[in-house]
């Protein structure tokens, strides 16, 4: 049996989903269905020659973009959806999901965080104008039989 042989520009783009994954080898391993020892070897620079890391910068980017282009499209899909109660295979819900994947994974291609990690406190005056904003946006939605935003109790976390 011989063994598979990767070029650069596979292992380039294998890493940059590697990327997208956030670094999970288990996953990207079972994705790409490279073995999950050799991306671990490719992520530590075994076998990987230096031009390949060029190639990984360029394929993470052309991923974001088209991770990107599809959040938009997503977006743009469920702003219809939502205006003309268009009925589809594909849930409002599915759509919503697909997108939070999309944009998570184009933040990690980013270097970006993909969550928040500080705690404030918001000001009354700050979620007045952010129920506002709720209404407002509301007002867009079919009614569904919810007519009231209601208060939710906004919580922090002490640091002990």
């Amino acid at each position: 049996m011989t063994r598979r042989q990767y070029s650069d520009s596979e292992k380039a783009e294998y890493l940059a989903a590697l990327d997208a994954n956030g670094g999970n080898i288990r996953h990207t391993a079972r994705q790409t269905g490279v073995a999950a020892t050799t991306l671990a070897d490719w992520a530590n620079g075994r076998g990987v020659v230096p031009e390949c890391t060029q190639l990984r910068a360029q394929k993470k980017e052309m991923l974001k973009d088209r991770l990107e282009s599809l959040a938009h499209a997503l977006l743009d899909g469920m702003s219809r959806r939502v205006q003309s109660e268009e009925v589809s295979a594909v849930s409002l819900k599915d759509l919503a999901t697909t997108f939070g994947i999309a944009v998570d994974k184009m933040l990690l291609l980013k270097g970006d965080p993909t969550s928040i990690n500080q705690h404030s406190t918001m000001s009354e005056e700050e979620r007045e104008r952010l129920r506002a904003r709720l209404r407002a946006r509301l007002s867009l939605v079919p009614d569904d039989g919810v007519t009231e935003i209601t208060e939710v109790e906004h919580t922090t976390e002490s640091n002990n």
